[in-house]
């Protein structure tokens, strides 16, 4: 393993956050969240992978070469601040930041291959990673329905190990 960073592209978000305002505080309050983000890998690492079955493929002479692209999921939980700014009766702006801690998994890579009559998988596994995270994001509301017009969540993987099935 080595400490090369993982890149993930976009996907799918689902979520439970639970925010509190006391009073005297104006706008700011303290929030809690719990998300599970299921995310593809970015174009920068499908333009890379492309590269290894093209150079595998007419370099190295292979017949196949095809590889299984990974997934992330990435499931934070999170507790920070938020502010609201109400700019009218039915319309307000947001921002909210956060630390906690993320458990993320890449699924397995593989890589398929022929060459001639010898056939083979090569597996990259990733195992569960835990660390720390952080978030900030902000975005509008109107009439009660809010829109998140950005959110960052930071958080590091790891390169997998790679194992030879043939």
């Amino acid at each position: 393993q080595g400490g090369e960073d993982a890149r993930s592209g976009s996907g799918i978000n689902a979520g439970l956050k639970l925010s509190c305002k006391p009073g005297g505080l104006g706008g700011l309050g303290f929030m809690a969240s719990a998300d599970m983000f299921y995310l593809g890998l970015n174009q920068n690492d499908k333009n890379d992978i492309q590269d290894i079955v093209d150079v595998h493929l007419i370099d190295y002479g292979y017949d196949n070469y095809q590889i299984t692209m990974s997934k992330y999921y990435c499931f934070p939980v999170m507790f920070g601040l938020n502010y609201d700014l109400k700019l009218g009766s039915q319309f307000k702006i947001f921002a909210e930041a956060g630390a906690g801690l993320s458990i993320s998994k890449k699924t397995n890579e593989i890589h398929t291959f022929t060459r001639g009559n010898y056939n083979g998988d090569e597996i990259v596994t990733y195992p569960i990673e835990t660390g720390v995270a952080f978030n900030f994001g902000g975005g509008v509301e109107l009439f009660k329905f809010g829109v998140k017009l950005l959110e960052i969540i930071l958080r590091r993987l790891k390169r997998g190990l790679i194992q030879y099935r043939l």
